[in-house]
């Protein structure tokens, strides 16, 4: 006590008489409060007109750590307002200037190798996951060489095989046979970003990684995963080196996986056949360095680790920011449904056509549900730089000293208006080639202006510098993801796949989408997140009988909507089928007494005519449509709101009918002739048990005859 007596002065017989824990307490205090005192003194008459002014803070060690972290964005924003583009924060001790907007971007990641560096921001946190020798654990010319090979293997025959892949995994796992049970039913609630995590660990081990690394994540593998995971937190950027526990955990998995990998390697060898298939595995086994020295399996396996650490997170956070912003929008969902439909027509059984690689440029509402989302919800919010020379930033008075850290927010400039219109608001058709009127004002402005993208070689190929861009969500640069081709080609598939069996909306009394989660490196979705999915019915059956043969098709799969087809000469049939439903809505008695009404009994010839009819055309789409609630038993017009409802189309008189009618061609329970339900009868309809006919509709046309709705 001699020092505090000496120190409290004329207070010491005071001091004296107070418990222990209560001096301490006071004494933490008052240091405390004169830390805060000098740090602020500090911040306030060291200003330097030079450097960019500094966030202002209370602790000097923490400063703006805790509000960055718990919304970044927000963060940035707030101090745009209030310091401009260019500002300085501290950030667990360290002085970290951020650069904001397009100038900011092209400031930081296309800067001089010379002056920045970020190798050694990210090597604490890297190393111990991805392992030695590879990404920021090596010289950049080297990193580049490694990029050079993952680039060279993601070719376009590579491509076309990796979205049957993912189509395959992605339908297996929705399927009602799924080994998880979890979609065995019709409907229910999924909570998508633990789901959706899981899904794209198996579309990308199975395309990327090769079908053996495949088959293990069935087993341990995704233990081990889920522990390498965990180093990839934010204290290690610090604390990487610690025996934590997650630490400990990170370290054995990543050896027990690097040994996966070099195992899989040896069996290839012994096996003799090294190209067994197309994957990236037996591309960098093949690669060697510029120095002719071939590239050692040990680094092969730390790439692999690191092509499935890096891929998976991003992709797993957009597929679910994806499904959960198409549960707030059902008819974006309707819209990719009809695009397929119209783009990649259908098979003989009424199914949408299976998807090929060159099919994805073909589906542009589908590239522009993704683009819009990596907008929003770019994946990583924060990219940072050591700065190597002094740097002064062009247009300011300012410049970066080399105590300082530079940090880039790309996701910034996607989410002001000056750039994206409305910018919060999530719009695919923002995107759209030629935007409707009222999508129109929302347009990118550097899409409006023909911004062109300048381009440069790194090493690994020609690529955007993003200069002008503001919108990166993979970065720019010497660095800029190489992923990005295959992380676009990942979520199309899944995208297309997932839309074609399953329906989303949230669930009741929820609004809007979830928060996002800031604390790891890669921004993804507050979890739970759970929102309501449904099976979308099998596809009622169709036929259409028109001049020079008989035609069948498969309707749409959704069972709240019409029937999407397109016939021949089907406009000139507008004038006179609507009359022929205005009559049916007015006067159902006067056309159900027609004693000309019955039409003829179609052939029972078993030879089908699939030809000439086009398919993929929605009607509601040639004519306006009242859509019903799904509750209502029969919506008269161009839509469908039974559920299950049958939707016939064929030639003959007028004939409108609310009940039962007798004769061979509506007998009780039959069906369409192969017309999708595979039983083989030969007559018009499928009737209900009780043999009522719910309301048909046959109109003399020569092509298109009528409609006819039913609920079996």
């Amino acid at each position: 006590m001699g020092l505090l007596q000496t120190l409290a002065g004329p207070l010491a017989p005071h001091i004296d008489s107070l418990p222990t824990w209560l001096i301490i307490i006071t004494a933490l205090a008052s240091l405390l409060t004169l830390t805060i005192t000098i740090n602020v003194a500090n911040q306030i008459l060291t200003r330097r007109s030079d450097e960019p002014p500094v966030v202002f803070h209370l602790l000097p060690w923490i400063g703006s750590t805790v509000t960055y972290g718990i919304d970044p964005y927000a963060f940035f924003f707030k101090c745009r307002a209030k310091y401009g583009d260019v500002f300085t924060f501290v950030l667990l001790g360290k002085k970290t200037t951020v650069c904001l907007g397009t100038k900011g971007n092209d400031f930081i990641l296309n800067a001089k190798l010379k002056d920045v560096n970020a190798e050694e921001i990210y090597h604490p946190l890297t190393t111990p996951v991805f392992g030695k020798d590879v990404v920021y654990d090596c010289p950049n010319s080297k990193l580049m060489e490694q990029k050079k090979f993952v680039k060279f293997g993601l070719t376009t025959s590579a491509f076309r095989s990796y979205v049957t892949l993912i189509a395959e995994e992605t339908r297996q796992f929705f399927s009602r046979d799924a080994p998880s049970k979890r979609f065995a039913s019709t409907s229910g609630t999924v909570n998508l970003p633990p789901t959706l995590a899981e899904l794209t660990i198996y579309t990308a081990s199975r395309s990327l990684q090769g079908k053996e690394v495949r088959e293990r994540f069935d087993s341990g593998f995704a233990d081990l995963y889920h522990d390498l995971d965990g180093g990839f937190v934010p204290i290690n950027f610090k604390l990487g080196w610690m025996p934590l526990p997650h630490n400990r955990r990170r370290d054995r998995a990543q050896k027990k996986m690097a040994q996966t990998y070099m195992d899989i390697m040896t069996e290839r060898r012994k096996e003799g056949n090294l190209e067994k298939e197309e994957d990236m595995i037996w591309n960098l086994m093949n690669c060697e360095y510029k120095n002719g020295t071939p590239v050692p399996d040990k680094e092969v396996a730390h790439m692999m680790i690191a092509l499935l650490m890096a891929g998976q997170h991003s992709s797993s956070a957009t597929i679910t920011w994806i499904l959960l912003r198409l549960a707030t929008r059902p008819e974006i969902q309707d819209e990719l449904l009809e695009e397929q439909r119209q783009v990649l027509g259908t098979k003989a059984d009424g199914s949408i056509a299976d998807m090929t690689y060159e099919d994805l440029a073909r589906l542009p509402l589908h590239n522009s549900v993704v683009k819009e989302t990596l907008r929003l919800h770019t994946p990583i919010h924060s990219v940072m730089r050591v700065v190597k020379n002094s740097l002064p930033v062009e247009g300011t008075p300012y410049t970066i000293p080399t105590s300082h850290v530079l940090l880039a927010s790309p996701g910034v400039t996607s989410r002001v208006a000056e750039h994206f219109p409305d910018p919060m608001l999530w719009e695919p058709h923002r995107w759209d080639e030629a935007p409707a009127e009222k999508h129109a004002h929302l347009a990118p402005s550097h899409v409006k202006d023909g911004v062109v993208e300048e381009k440069e070689d790194y090493g690994y190929g020609l690529i955007s510098k993003g200069a002008a861009s503001p919108y990166l969500p993979f970065g720019a640069g010497r660095h800029r993801c190489i992923g990005e081709q295959f992380a676009y080609l990942q979520l199309q598939t899944i995208l297309a796949t997932v839309v074609r069996d399953l329906r989303f909306r949230n669930v009741e009394g929820v609004e809007g989408v979830v928060g996002t989660d800031y604390s790891s490196l890669f921004s993804r979705p507050l979890s739970p997140a759970v929102v309501r999915w449904e099976r979308r019915e099998k596809s009622p059956s169709l036929m259409i009988q028109h001049e020079g043969g008989r035609n069948y098709y498969q309707s749409d799969p959704d069972d709240k909507r019409t029937a999407a087809i397109e016939a021949p000469k089907l406009s000139a049939q507008l004038p006179m089928l609507l009359p022929a439903l205005i009559n049916h809505a007015f006067f159902p008695s006067a056309s159900a007494s027609n004693p000309q009404s019955a039409p003829d009994q179609p052939s029972s010839d078993p030879s089908l005519d699939l030809g000439g009819v086009k398919k993929g055309a929605h009607l509601a789409a040639l004519a306006p449509t009242s859509l019903g609630d799904t509750s209502s038993e029969l919506a008269i017009g161009w839509a469908v709101v039974i559920p299950s409802a049958l939707v016939t189309l064929i030639s003959g008189t007028v004939v409108c009918t609310l009940c039962g009618t007798s004769g061979s061609s509506l007998r009780s329970g039959s069906v369409l002739a192969d017309g999708g339900e595979g039983k083989g009868e030969k007559s018009l309809i499928r009737t209900s048990s009780s043999g009522e006919v719910r309301g048909w509709f046959v109109l003399d046309a020569g092509v298109l005859a009528a409609v006819s709705i039913l609920s079996p």
